[in-house]
């Protein structure tokens, strides 16, 4: 296992949230509520600036302006709020390991200074671009973790040094499903102020939301088991951020575009 942001499957994020590739009866009520795509255009691929090329995550920043990992574009998009148009703010769209290149980014986050962290499948490392720098570092480290564990089917924490895990969602022996407490290869977790979670549950084809101390969950996006185009459904999605309305931001990856539902 790399230990980042993401290399192939691994995400550091604020809190810090990650999910690792390793192969290790209620029911849910599905969810009917539309999305809004906020940035991409349902199932067209492209690189011009209102379109996107299986995008992998998306971030937003506490202005609402929003950050798009174009993975296949090798780009950063940067959208202003309201603005269907982005502007790449890092990577060139080469498929590159110099400094201003990606490869294959997977996740990115922004602070409050507008600095910009990226993670890259294809070169195996953690790229900070400084505000307004085309140009990156690398970086690396990180803390407490909390893994989605893709094909384990289950979100647990981890710390460095510590060996066992405490079971957060999903099944303690690796089963999948898709009832209310089960999980069919979860790829990303983030968590609100009030401790409750957010989980990409991909093959379910939903959004789980467990409520803190729980391990029941609730759709809040996507119809469980259902993928297509219409607002209201996913298709291979990867990532989950929340905005500071807790307004959750889908990376829609199959359908190139990137979902916003209004706050559950």
């Amino acid at each position: 296992m790399v230990v980042g942001l993401i290399f192939g499957g691994i995400e550091l994020a604020s809190v810090v949230a990650l999910y690792v590739t390793e192969k290790g009866s209620t029911t849910t009520n599905s969810s009917t509520s539309a999305g809004i795509t906020v940035a991409g255009i349902t199932g067209i691929q492209g690189n011009d600036s209102n379109l996107l090329n299986t995008p992998y995550d998306a971030t937003v920043d506490y202005q609402n302006t929003l950050y798009v990992t174009d993975r296949n574009n090798h780009r950063i998009q940067k959208y202003l709020m309201n603005s269907s148009y982005g502007t790449t703010v890092c990577g060139n769209g080469l498929n590159g390991t110099a400094s201003n290149e990606l490869k294959y980014p997977s996740q990115s986050l922004v602070d409050s200074n507008g600095n910009l962290r990226v993670a890259e499948t294809g070169n195996s490392r953690i790229q900070l671009f400084y505000n307004g720098s085309l140009s990156a570092v690398t970086i690396g480290s990180v803390g407490a973790l909390i893994i989605a564990n893709s094909y384990a089917n289950n979100i647990v924490p981890w710390a460095i040094n510590v060996s066992s895990w405490t079971l957060l969602a999903g099944d303690i022996n690796g089963k999948s499903g898709n009832n209310a407490t089960t999980l069919n290869h979860p790829t990303d977790v983030t968590f609100d102020p009030m401790g409750n979670m957010y989980v990409v549950d991909k093959y379910n084809c939903r959004i789980q939301l467990f409520m803190s101390g729980q391990t029941v969950g609730t759709t809040i996006a996507g119809i469980r088991s259902h993928a297509g185009h219409d607002s209201a459904l996913l298709n291979s999605h990867i990532s989950v951020h929340l905005d500071s309305q807790l307004d959750l931001y889908v990376a829609d990856t199959s359908n190139n575009r990137i979902q916003k539902f209004l706050r559950y």
